[in-house]
């Protein structure tokens, strides 16, 4: 096959794992508001010592589809590791992006294995296991951010095979991204201390919150709110500035990030004020990667539109 066929189809797959990565994340994070982390026992990366568990129970099958799924994605994302050293160049940005991401994917199904052999599961409630999910909820974030990434590296219009980055640059130009990273951090805190001690009312979850007789991870999770309503704000109002004093692609990716954020905001507000429901949960975390990628969307087309 012509190299550039070739290149054609590794770019459609490659927003194909964009989209892969956000499921197998929800998905996660669906066995942990189910309580399912120790739905395969102690076992990793077996359930419950097998390839396929003798069992009726409901959440080891949800803890089970979701290492099927985790493990397919490890032998895609490491396909198209290989992929990418046969059709680019060593110097290309494609082949190093595409490393990054393969290290990334080790250090989340690393992670995702000291939750279930440290029991960090289930009614756990230790500062080890928030500490975990912590750097969990950042790593899948910098995974889902490398796969835009590679998307973006790999398309056609950007000259593939000769494209090189400046990794310095991107750190320097993302400086944002570690302004958004602080709101996932703090959602991990609330998002474990909901799963573990769910409040029956609004007015109950407040009185809580501000309890010294409550457990601590229950009063740390006030923290995200309020990080969340001023991160957010300032990002929309900085964002809206660039869409308002730049033309063409890059316009529309500063709306963009306004626009996911907004309704970022809107949602978490809405989710707070309904005490949380599954479907809630699930549907802002889903926004919140959508937030994500807009803002990495947005400064790698500043910095490729340079490059054309």
């Amino acid at each position: 096959m012509p190299k550039e066929s070739s290149i054609k189809i590794f770019h459609k797959l490659c927003w194909f794992l964009v989209v892969y990565t956000v499921l197998v994340i929800i998905w996660g994070a669906w066995v942990r508001i189910s309580h399912s982390g120790d739905g395969c026992g102690n076992h990793w990366p077996l359930c419950e010592g097998a390839y396929i568990p003798d069992a009726t129970d409901k959440k080891t099958w949800i803890e089970y589809f979701h290492r099927l799924s985790s493990g397919l994605y490890g032998l895609l994302v490491i396909a198209m590791t290989m992929i990418s050293f046969r059709i680019f160049p060593r110097s290309s940005a494609a082949r190093q992006v595409a490393v990054v991401t393969f290290f990334l994917m080790i250090i989340e199904a690393l992670l995702g294995a000291a939750l279930v052999l440290k029991g960090l599961v289930g009614e756990n409630a230790t500062f080890f296991r928030l500490s975990v999910m912590t750097l969990h909820q950042m790593n899948s974030l910098l995974l889902t951010g490398s796969t835009v990434i590679l998307s973006l590296v790999t398309a056609p219009v950007n000259n593939p095979t000769h494209l090189q980055i400046s990794w310095n640059q991107i750190f320097k130009s993302g400086w944002n991204w570690i302004v958004f990273m602080i709101i996932p951090a703090t959602g991990a805190w609330a998002a474990l201390a909901n799963t573990l001690f769910p409040s029956a009312s609004l007015q109950e979850g407040f009185e809580k919150d501000f309890s010294p007789e409550t457990p601590w991870i229950l009063r740390l999770r006030v923290v995200h709110p309020f990080i969340a309503v001023a991160l957010s704000s300032y990002l929309i109002i900085k964002f809206y500035k660039k869409s308002e004093f730049t033309k063409g692609e890059l316009s529309k990716a500063s709306f963009f990030v306004v626009l996911t954020l907004s309704v970022a905001l809107i949602f978490g507000i809405l989710t707070l004020l309904f005490l949380s429901p599954v479907w809630m949960k699930l549907v802002h975390l889903t926004i919140a990667q959508l937030v994500w990628i807009s803002l990495v969307h947005y400064v790698m087309i500043s910095l490729l539109s340079t490059k054309r």
